[in-house]
């Protein structure tokens, strides 16, 4: 899976990855789950899009998948270790 680490405009570092299947975003939370002991705090469906809100310890990061095959990953400057070590993994997860 290809993945790109960026900083936006804000400074979060964000994690983008192309993830064409839909189970893709759910294996990340599960992932998330069993790793950081993270529970989900909000969720939200639509026709197009999927948003979680995870909360692990102290910190919050929010995960976005679109059904255009993209999948985001964000949280603030202190939770930088919430995204790098979870990005490794979306980049394991099969096409």
């Amino acid at each position: 899976m290809k993945l790109t680490l960026t900083r936006n405009e804000n400074g979060l570092l964000e994690a983008w990855a192309d993830a064409p299947n839909w189970r893709q975003g759910d294996e990340l939370v599960s992932y998330l789950k069993r790793q950081f002991g993270a529970h989900i705090i909000h969720k939200a469906e639509g026709p197009d899009a999927r948003m979680w809100k995870l909360k692990v310890s102290d910190k919050e990061i929010t995960i976005h998948q679109w059904d255009t095959g993209d999948l985001s990953l964000f949280g603030s400057p202190s939770n930088e270790d919430l995204i790098t070590k979870p990005a490794k993994v979306l980049c394991s997860l099969p096409v």
